[in-house]
C-alpha cells in the first residue's frame, strides 16, 4: 500500500472485519456453552443469505473489533509511510497520513421477509469531495465497515 502512495495513487482503503467478529462471536458463544448458560445466543449467528442480523450485543462486539482492526491498520500503515515519507518526489518532500472518519452513512436493512436485520445495514452516501480533499493534501483514506445512519 505505501508502495502504490509512493507512486502517486490516491488510495481509499475499506477495512473488513468479518473474520475477526466471527472469532469473537464463536468466543462468545462457547463460554456461554461451558458456563451453561447455552439458551443465550447472538443475533450475528444469525446469517440470511450471508448478511449477519446485528442485535445489540453483536453491534458491541462489531464496534469493539472494527475499531481494534482501524487501530493496527493505522499503526502499520503509519509506521510504513513514515518509513517512506522522507523521500523526495520532485522537489518536495513527500509526507503522508492516515485518515479515517464518517466519509459515509448508512441506512439500515430494516425488516427483509419478514426477518429484522436490527442494526445491519449498507452504504446510503458516500462523501466524496471529502475524500477527494484528503487525498489533495497526499493522506490515504481509511474507512471501517461502521457506517453511521
Amino acid at each position: 500500500i505505501a508502495l502504490t502512495w509512493l507512486l502517486g495513487m490516491k488510495i481509499v482503503l475499506v477495512a473488513g472485519c468479518r473474520h475477526q467478529i466471527d472469532l469473537r462471536l464463536d468466543d462468545i458463544d462457547n463460554e456461554e456453552e461451558y458456563d451453561g448458560e447455552g439458551s443465550h445466543s447472538l443475533g450475528g449467528k444469525v446469517m440470511m443469505s450471508s448478511i449477519r442480523v446485528t442485535d445489540e450485543d453483536t453491534l458491541r462486539v462489531v464496534k469493539e473489533e472494527a475499531g481494534f482492526v482501524r487501530f493496527e491498520i493505522e499503526r502499520r500503515l503509519a509506521k510504513s509511510l513514515r518509513l517512506h515519507g522522507g523521500l523526495v518526489k520532485g522537489s518536495e518532500s513527500l509526507v503522508g497520513n492516515v485518515v479515517s472518519g464518517n466519509f459515509y452513512s448508512a441506512q439500515p436493512f430494516g425488516v427483509v421477509d419478514g426477518i429484522d436485520y436490527c442494526w445491519t445495514g449498507f452504504p446510503r452516501k458516500v462523501e466524496i469531495e471529502r475524500i477527494r480533499q484528503v487525498h489533495e493534501t497526499n493522506d490515504i483514506v481509511l474507512l471501517t465497515s461502521l457506517g453511521v445512519s
